[in-house]
């Protein structure tokens, strides 16, 4: 039941679900035998919950839910598992099976009395075909899949083409429990152009690496580090030069000596300006390296809007920013050069630090092109800009090609429970996972598959460590390849037998892995491979996570040289190798045919023998950088405001009624996963709506938690304000239907019941001759007041006022029996109108508890909930409290 229809009348507080507000131990004394308020102190809560993501998962996983499900037979064990993945129940009853447990486990010390008012996403008669479309599960190619397609272990691409892609569906993977109309979302490489055959290249040194000629510092440095930057001077000023490397650029304050495309080394701290990052030349380190030459980002084009909103947004220190901006020169007699901007007058453009070569550049009063760097804002106004060129647009190229380098420098430097985002590549494999590597260093990713050596891959995950070995474990981790390459290995490190024994003992805090060599006898012993290293006393070398692959090439004997890395220690002797190469192949082999690829998606569905590719429109990586969604994929909602528009791009010829699915990587709740929605072409791309928010309680009683579909409206309070609103509504019921049709006039909002403006006609009181009193705020039919926020039960006030139907000529006992007889009648019928939505899926009942004056007692009576908006009297429900 949706929170807002149960609320819509009436405030929260009128809502006494059981156990809220002051009617706590009513509760307990009544349903909870052997309750004693002065006894043992209880731990009874209320508590109003949302499934999350993570919810969802666990209570799939719960292991009563799962014994339940086992025991429905198959098609509910499948139902339950598609829980996690959907992140909804496919209906209000599987709420109602499943909560339960979850509740017990999560709140194992609530006692009986708490509850819990749970409001979860439900299923709306999804088809049955939608439903499998959000429970795909994923697959990625693999280098041997690329092998199939190709027909060759050598002559292959790690990637598809025009000519092979139509061979993709034949090497997915079946598993043994795939159902007839599964579907499965498949990840690879494809190239539009066929490839060329090459020979592959063997670099001079297969021992050397091919490290980057810049560093990747600037750009993630922050104030106050020390830094070693490897760049190049891409601008020049009298404050000093740019230096660009391969992440970002900043002003070298006050270095002097140095020329546009000289390489250089700089050591030194950041600090700040105005906004601005720099280093001081004073106390940094330069030398010159060589020179290259200087290429350009594409600009950021400044008008005057954006300058003068950088006056506000710039609230942090920040990295040198290549732009391009148009204004007018105003040229001061000191030579200060500033730049007037349409559309501003609060910012200007300002030339800083400008030689004598560029003040040549600029004519006081003509309009000039600006292209260089936004360094720093001064005195609120001044967007500070060095110069790189004017009116002629310098050599664009994106950079040198340092500034194109995708790999991070996290691994290395950070220590373990730092939670990390690396971009970098697989560079070893093993069945414990693959090596990753960055620019920074090596790490396990322990227990991840599917990767291949050469696999370009982005990871986020905390550090963790095994055997003084640091890795990245499977808790959080989070992998998605985005390409591949050609991986070369740096000089290995030695280990000797005299190493390795030193390692047993020096080991003693964690490491990231290094690439290593040994050289010894292969020593086979069932499924333990390991490496006798000839002059070590106690350390063995040990095939760490061998594939099968591996294992093919080893004997027991056998002396070789194994090429690795070095990952941990374990058995207090074993110094443990992901090997990438035995005897003298360590460098990784290249592809034989070569091609440019980018990744793709595609949705397949089995038809009980085999896969078959989908009409699903997958949203494509390079779609997701158009729409400017930098981490490949959208973070809910937002792909509700982007499908529209891409599906417009994509099919500008829509008719009325075409219908598409939509297949997107989605991050919600922490985590990225595949979903479908279904678009319909109705003059605009509409999304088909098939889930809906649905809000249940749940109650713990006898020490168990089950789903409670009763509504209980607690009018007890006299002074609150839903209490006089309820009654007024029953004033109101009674005028329309009892008054009216006895002579009164119409009253000014009649058919109004829902309304807490007391009864008046023509803006006046009523004369007081029918059951309504002369105030309009309370009646004798029932005895609701909603001035005195009670029902008036004593036989002397009917009597006082109007005694219609013979009612004062009864006993006052039969007053009384008559008064609660008329009230289950009235009660009932201004139900429907406080809650006109309400359905039997959402209730069984409804009880209204009431403050009754003469008795001067507390009543309670049920409602049953028959239909929509309608409900009865539970005969002889009306109790005494």
């Amino acid at each position: 039941m949706n929170k807002n229809i149960i609320t819509k009348m009436l405030s929260v507080v009128a809502l006494a679900l059981v156990g809220v507000g002051c009617q706590t131990d009513y509760f307990n004394e009544n349903y909870l035998p052997g309750y004693d308020n002065d006894g043992e102190i209880t731990n009874v809560q209320e508590m109003e919950i949302t499934l999350s993501d993570d919810d969802y998962a666990a209570i799939a996983k719960n292991s009563t839910n799962k014994a339940l499900a086992e025991a429905a037979g198959e098609d509910a064990v499948a139902a339950l598992s598609a829980i996690s993945k959907n992140k909804y129940f496919a209906s209000q009853d599987d709420a109602a099976t499943y909560v339960p447990a979850w509740l017990a486990s999560s709140y194992p010390t609530y006692d009986n009395g708490s509850l819990a008012l749970i409001t979860y996403t439900m299923a709306l008669d999804i088809p049955q075909d939608v439903q499998a479309m959000n429970a795909a599960t994923e697959y990625t190619l693999t280098e041997d899949d690329y092998k199939t397609i190709w027909g060759s272990e050598e002559d292959y691409a790690a990637a598809l083409t025009p000519k092979t892609v139509n061979k993709l569906k034949n090497v997915i993977p079946v598993a043994d429990d795939a159902r007839e109309g599964e579907y499965v979302v498949v990840t690879y490489n494809y190239s539009s152009e066929e490839p060329a055959k090459d020979e592959p290249e063997t670099p001079e040194n297969p021992d050397q690496p091919e490290a980057p000629k810049y560093s990747s510092v600037l750009g993630s440095a922050v104030l106050d580090d020390t830094v070693e930057v490897k760049g190049y001077v891409s601008a020049i000023s009298t404050q000093g030069p740019i230096i660009t490397d391969a992440t970002g650029s900043i002003l070298l304050y006050k270095g002097a000596d140095l020329a546009i495309g000289d390489e250089v080394s700089v050591s030194g701290t950041i600090s700040a300006y105005n906004k601005g990052f720099q280093i001081a030349a004073a106390s940094a380190t330069v030398e010159k390296t060589g020179t290259t030459s200087v290429t350009y980002p594409t600009p950021v084009e400044l008008d005057g809007a954006a300058m003068e909103a950088l006056l506000t947004s710039r609230t942090e220190d920040d990295y040198a920013q290549f732009v391009k901006f148009e204004g007018t020169p105003t040229i001061s007699d000191k030579g200060y050069i500033n730049i007037i901007m349409e559309g501003t007058e609060a910012a200007q453009g300002s030339i800083y630090g400008a030689n004598d070569e560029v003040k040549a550049m600029f004519t006081e009063g003509e309009k000039a092109t600006i292209y260089g760097y936004f360094v720093s804002i001064s005195s609120g106004k001044y967007i500070n800009v060095i110069v790189v060129s004017v009116d002629e647009e310098p050599a664009i190229g994106g950079g040198n090609e340092g500034e194109t380098s995708a790999y991070t420098s996290a691994l290395g430097s950070a220590v373990l429970g730092d939670f990390v985002e690396v971009n970098g590549y697989i560079s070893a494999v093993s069945t414990q996972g693959p090596i990753l590597t960055d620019n920074g260093g090596s790490i396990l990713l322990y227990k991840t598959t599917g990767y291949e050596v050469g696999d370009v891959v982005s990871v986020s995950g905390t550090i963790s460590s095994y055997g003084k070995g640091f890795q990245i474990g499977t808790a959080d981790i989070t992998i998605e390849k985005t390409g591949t390459t050609t991986v070369t290995y740096p000089t290995p490190m030695e280990i000797t037998g005299a190493v390795a024994d030193e390692l047993l003992t020096t080991r003693v805090n964690d490491e990231y892995a290094y690439y290593a060599k040994m050289t010894g006898t292969v020593s086979i012993n069932g499924n333990y491979y390991n490496f006798i290293l000839a002059d070590a006393t106690t350390a063995q070398g040990s095939f760490y996570g061998a594939t099968d692959e591996l294992k093919a090439q080893l004997s027991d004997g056998m002396e070789c040289t194994i090429y690795g890395y070095f990952t941990s220690l374990s058995g207090g002797k074993y110094i443990n190798m992901v090997v990438t190469s035995i005897e003298t192949a360590p460098a990784a082999t290249a592809l034989a045919l070569k091609v440019k690829s980018e990744k793709q998606y595609a949705y397949f569905k089995f038809n009980g023998t085999a896969y078959e590719a989908t009409d699903i429109v997958a949203v494509q990586p390079s779609d997701y950088t158009a729409m400017g969604q930098g981490y490949g994929n959208f973070t809910n909602p937002a792909q509700d405001s982007y499908l529209p528009i891409f599906l417009s791009e994509k099919y500008p010829y829509a008719q009325v009624d075409d219908k598409v699915y939509v297949g997107f990587r989605c991050y919600a709740s922490g985590a990225t996963s595949w979903r479908v929605d279904e678009y319909i072409f109705t003059g605009e791309w509409t999304k088909t709506i098939y889930f809906g928010q649905k809000t249940d309680q749940f109650r713990k009683v006898e020490g168990i938690w089950e789903i409670d579909r009763t509504l209980e409206l607690d009018f007890t309070s006299t002074s609150s304000a839903d209490t006089k609103a309820f009654y007024q509504y029953c004033v109101n019921w009674v005028y329309d239907f009892k008054d009216v049709p006895m002579g009164a006039p119409a009253r000014d909002n009649a058919g109004e019941i829902i309304s807490t403006e007391i009864v008046l006609i023509n803006g006046q009181k009523p004369a007081g001759n029918y059951w309504v009193s002369n105030y309009g705020n309370n009646e004798f039919y029932t005895g609701a007041s909603a001035y005195y926020g009670n029902m008036d039960w004593r036989p002397s006030a009917v009597k006082g006022g109007f005694a219609a139907a013979g009612m004062g000529d009864l006993t006052d006992d039969e007053i009384l029996a008559k008064l609660k007889e008329n009230t289950a009648e009235v009660f009932a019928e201004v139900l429907g109108y406080a809650y006109p939505d309400i359905t039997v899926d959402d209730y069984k009942k409804v009880i209204i508890k009431v403050y009754a004056y003469g008795p001067n007692k507390n009543y309670s009576l049920t409602f049953d909930v028959v239909e929509q908006g309608k409900f009865q009297y539970a005969a002889d429900s009306l109790v005494e409290l």
